[in-house]
């Protein structure tokens, strides 16, 4: 091989590319929600139209491709829906005849070339309903009643060392709609509410699991309709600092000007 060929191969194989990568993966379900007081159930109608279901999926990421969809369960129960695109994913199932809410998302940037923006995803699943205690009164007695929801977490990020950031964060809220005999909203109250945001830098790692149940009591009145709506949300965020592989004109000028230089190196 003449030494300006070698020249060539030599300068060609020191521009590298600058890769990098992070990973994050996030859930999070209700598996169970219970409201009772001294021993008995509330009364729940289950299934569409008695607990209105919807799920939405949402992901973007650093190449430019999105994708969003949203469903209800107004045809069929369960609510699905369901975000993909190269980098990101993003799920969300609720089902109104089960009482479960579910969402998932993740981000997954490998050594990819990639420009140094955000790739972004979220998974969101909610419920809405009506319970209420009947006695044989009639009347609206106060009565100490106890919520609790039973939740399924999951959160991990890792970055390498040429990833910039990563962030994860899972959500949980309850809230009850007071009705009078009319049905209007006599106005609204958090119950259950959870959030856990985790977040990282650089060529690091992170990870957390399930909360304890949550429970909260209120006074409420029997005989008496309160509407419900909880929601579950999973979010994954990553940024990258990946650069771009050099371009082939810069390549191509790297070249001739290393032939260059090997023709008036032999010449001299």
């Amino acid at each position: 091989m003449k030494w300006s060929s070698r020249f060539l191969v030599c300068a060609l194989s020191v521009i590298p590319a600058v890769r990098g990568g992070v990973i994050v993966n996030t859930s999070l379900t209700m598996t169970s929600l219970d409201i009772s007081s001294g021993g008995a159930m509330a009364q729940i109608l289950t299934g569409y139209p008695n607990v209105y279901a919807t799920a939405f999926a949402t992901a973007a990421d650093t190449l430019g491709d999105s994708e969003s969809l949203f469903d209800d369960n107004s045809i069929s129960d369960p609510a699905m829906a369901s975000a993909l695109v190269t980098l990101a994913g993003a799920s969300a199932i609720a089902s109104g005849t089960l009482l479960t809410a579910s969402s998932a998302s993740g981000v997954d940037i490998p050594s990819l070339d990639a420009a140094v923006l955000p790739t972004s995803t979220e998974g969101q699943a909610t419920l809405a309903g009506t319970f209420m205690f009947s006695d044989n009164t009639g009347l609206a007695n106060p009565i100490t009643v106890s919520l609790t929801a039973t939740l399924n977490a999951s959160q991990s990020l890792s970055t390498d060392a040429s990833g910039i950031s990563a962030d994860s964060e899972v959500t949980y809220q309850l809230l009850l709609l007071a009705t009078d005999a009319n049905g209007n909203y006599l106005g609204n109250s958090p119950f259950l509410f959870y959030d856990n945001p985790l977040s990282i830098g650089s060529d690091q790692m992170a990870a957390a699991g399930s909360p304890n149940p949550l429970t909260a009591t209120a006074s409420l009145d029997t005989n008496t309709p309160y509407t419900f709506f909880l929601e579950t949300d999973a979010e994954s965020d990553g940024v990258d600092s990946s650069a771009p592989e050099p371009a082939p004109v810069f390549l191509v000028a790297t070249g001739i000007a290393a032939l260059l230089a090997g023709r008036r190196f032999s010449r001299a």
